[in-house]
C-alpha cells in the first residue's frame, strides 16, 4: 500500500511539473506597440547616421583606386608609345582638330593601342555646339564633357576618358578621367571628374600642377606657374575656402601628393 500511494504522490508531482497553469499561460511575453515603434524608430536614426558616411568613405575608396590606376596606365602608355614614335616633342604635327576622324586616329597611334579594354563612346565638338538634351545624352552615357573637339572612351574599370590631342609648344595631349563614367554624381570636382596634361617634355602631370607647388599651397590657394600654364592673374587650388577663383582644379594634384589617398582635409 505504501508502495502505491508513494507512485501516485510521484505522478502527481511529475503531472505538476509539467502542466502548466491556466493563469500562467495568459499571460504571454510580447512586446507592445510603442515598444515596436520605439526600436524602429533608434534602427532609423541609427541607418540614417551611418549609411551616409559608408557611402561617401565608399566613393572616396572608388576615387582613389580608379584615380591611380588611370594614372599608371597612362605612364605606363606614354613610356611604350616614346619608344615606339620618339619623344613626346615630336608627336602630333598639325592636323584638323575638329576632324573627329583625325583625332581618333592620333588618339589610336600615341596611346590607345597601348591601353587595354578600351572602347569608344563619343566624339565632343566644340562645347558650345553641345546643346543641352545632347550633351546630358552624352553625360549619362559617357561620363563628364570636359574639352571641345574631343573623343571619351570607356575603361574595362568602370572609368571614361577624355582624349584632346595638341600640336602646341607646351603639350601634346589633355586627358581627363571620370572614375565613374556615367555614375552619379557626375563630372563634378572634387568626386569623380580630373584633369591631366601630357607637357611637351614628357611628364604626365595633373593639371595645372607643377614641381613648386607644394601641398600647403594647394589647400589654401595659390597662383600657379604662369610660364608652364598661363593665367597668371587667378588663383588655383583645391579648398572649400572663398576667394579662390578656380577652387577645385588642383584637387587631382592633391590626391597624388597625399600616395594617391583622400585625407580628412580633403574638400569632398
Amino acid at each position: 500500500k505504501n508502495l502505491v500511494h508513494n507512485n501516485k504522490i510521484l505522478r502527481f508531482a511529475q503531472d505538476d511539473e509539467v502542466v502548466e497553469p491556466r493563469q500562467c499561460r495568459s499571460k504571454r511575453v510580447a512586446f507592445t506597440l510603442a515598444e515596436v515603434l520605439i526600436t524602429l524608430g533608434i534602427i532609423g536614426i541609427v541607418a540614417a547616421m551611418t549609411i551616409p558616411t559608408l557611402t561617401r568613405a565608399y566613393q572616396k575608396k572608388i576615387t582613389e583606386t580608379r584615380l591611380e590606376q588611370f594614372y599608371s596606365m597612362m605612364t605606363q602608355a606614354i613610356k611604350l608609345s616614346i619608344a615606339d614614335n620618339g619623344q613626346v616633342s615630336e608627336w602630333i604635327e598639325r592636323f584638323d582638330r575638329t576632324n573627329p576622324e583625325q583625332r581618333r586616329a592620333l588618339n589610336e597611334k600615341y596611346i590607345l593601342k597601348y591601353l587595354k579594354g578600351v572602347t569608344h563612346c563619343a566624339d565632343i565638338p566644340a562645347l558650345t555646339e553641345l546643346e543641352g538634351a545632347v550633351r546630358e545624352e552624352i553625360i549619362n552615357k559617357c561620363g563628364a564633357v570636359k574639352s571641345s573637339y574631343s573623343s571619351i572612351y570607356k575603361l574595362q574599370n568602370g572609368s571614361c576618358i577624355t582624349l584632346t590631342p595638341y600640336f602646341s609648344t607646351k603639350s601634346k595631349l589633355y586627358a581627363a578621367v571620370d572614375v565613374n563614367c556615367g555614375e552619379k554624381p557626375n563630372g563634378v570636382k572634387p568626386h569623380d571628374s580630373f584633369g591631366f596634361t601630357l607637357m611637351y617634355d614628357g611628364r604626365f602631370v595633373p593639371q595645372y600642377y607643377s614641381d613648386d607647388l607644394t601641398r600647403e599651397d594647394i589647400i589654401n590657394g595659390t597662383h600657379i606657374n604662369a610660364d608652364m600654364w598661363g593665367y597668371p592673374e587667378y588663383t588655383f587650388g583645391c579648398t572649400n575656402k572663398s576667394g579662390i577663383f578656380y577652387s577645385k582644379h588642383l584637387c587631382g594634384a592633391l590626391i597624388m601628393l597625399d600616395g594617391w589617398k583622400i585625407k580628412d582635409d580633403y574638400p569632398w
